[in-house]
């Protein structure tokens, strides 16, 4: 049930034009399914992006209006424009390459769905539930709860801070979306790498006379090593296909991010800097507080994720080296070093264009260069506002908008 009402919210929001056609029957209770392309989700995605584009005007509109009742400088307009426009970006961006690229997506999930049912068939194991609900849970209410709560003050506090909210939920839910695909990749690579370890921990490698296995088990973990072998194959092809796919969304995504994370520490800075210190100054500086945390969560939990899915990737080669060292039967060998010859050509990572790795070193990286950025703009802002009144400072905390 939960994850019926996530992919209808994927669905509502235009990050999932696809709808799920089941292969089983009434009698086969082992139902399986296929993702297939909807029209009825194109045309509800071409309906988002048409709403979209309006909603710039309107934020410019809103952001004029401000500044005529409250007194800001050419800087604070600009900063503030350029972060209402480039809001709607990143899910005009995402709507319009998941509206195209539908089929590529459908390939992408249904590759996922094959290897996953796959996995459970050869192996005859069946995953508790709650293996796979528990971290997916844990990533939904992590971006879900703190973005509902901050949107509800925001409206709360002024009305049009709400106008972006559609094009910023798009947004967020395609970090989302990103971040459960890679969880259900990790997931794999890990269930492979439990697999090969159970070769390791086998009887029967104890059991050597003269070189040699005995006949069955010999062939069967040789067969088990090379449809593991398979799989493996199959999830470094599907990882780079991830990759690419979300390139674009990506970089859109995460320069979004950076640009309003350097909003929101602009006005936090200039809050705390204030002398003169008042009760709207501290509800707008929690309020941005709050969407900083909103906007970094998300970013963090991806990056983590996305560097979970590279650790356990490369933690094969050293398992099925491992294996290698302990094991003298020529067929078994010889399966193995045609394993590890696949693992020494590929390397799994997720980036975005080749431009940078989504992994956690992206973090350190984008917190320096906001805290460079910071350090910039408010020099700047001391020079083209020596004389810092009160006036001044309390309209340069106005409230942040839901970007």
């Amino acid at each position: 049930m939960f994850l019926k009402c996530l992919f209808y919210a994927f669905q509502f929001l235009g990050t999932a034009p696809i709808t799920i056609k089941a292969l089983g029957t009434k009698k086969n209770k082992a139902c399986h399914f296929l993702f297939v392309s909807s029209r009825l989700g194109i045309l509800h995605n071409c309906i988002l992006l048409c709403i979209s584009l309006p909603t710039i005007y309107l934020m410019i509109e809103d952001i004029l209006a401000r500044s005529f009742l409250r007194k800001k400088t050419n800087l604070e307009l600009v900063i503030d424009g350029v972060c209402a426009i480039y809001v709607v970006v990143p899910a005009f961006a995402f709507l319009l390459k998941i509206s195209i690229s539908a089929e590529k997506a459908i390939m992408i999930i249904n590759k996922l769905n094959v290897i996953y049912q796959k996995r459970k068939i050869e192996f005859k194991k069946e995953s508790p539930p709650v293996l796979l609900l528990r971290p997916v849970k844990i990533i939904v209410f992590t971006n879900v709860v703190p973005l509902i709560i901050g949107c509800f003050v925001s409206g709360q506090h002024h009305i049009s801070n709400l106008l972006p909210l559609p094009s910023f939920l798009t947004y967020q839910m395609t970090f989302m979306q990103y971040t459960l695909i890679l969880k259900l990749l990790h997931y794999l690579y890990q269930s492979t790498n439990t697999e090969l370890q159970s070769v390791l921990r086998s009887k029967v490698p104890i059991f050597i006379v003269h070189n040699r296995f005995l006949g069955i088990d010999s062939q069967r973990i040789s067969n088990k090593i090379e449809l593991l072998r398979e799989i493996h194959v199959l999830l470094c092809h599907l990882s780079k296909e991830v990759s690419d796919f979300y390139a674009l969304p990506m970089f859109f995504c995460i320069s979004n991010k950076f640009l309003i994370l350097v909003q929101y520490f602009y006005y936090a800075a200039a809050i705390l800097s204030d002398k003169q210190e008042t009760a709207t100054q501290y509800e707008i500086l929690i309020l941005t507080i709050w969407f900083t945390i909103v906007e970094a969560l998300s970013l963090v939990v991806l990056a983590r994720v996305a560097g979970l899915v590279v650790k356990e990737s490369r933690r094969t080669g050293e398992i099925v080296g491992g294996l290698i060292a302990e094991c003298p039967n020529k067929l078994i060998l010889k399966q193995l070093n045609g394993f590890f010859c696949h693992l020494l050509l590929v390397q799994v990572d997720f980036n975005v264009y080749n431009l940078y790795q989504i992994n956690e070193p992206l973090l350190t990286s984008f917190t320096s260069y906001i805290t460079t950025y910071i350090v910039i703009l408010l020099q700047f802002k001391g020079i083209s506002c020596p004389s810092d009144s009160t006036d001044h400072t309390e309209n340069v905390s106005t409230p942040p908008s839901v970007n």
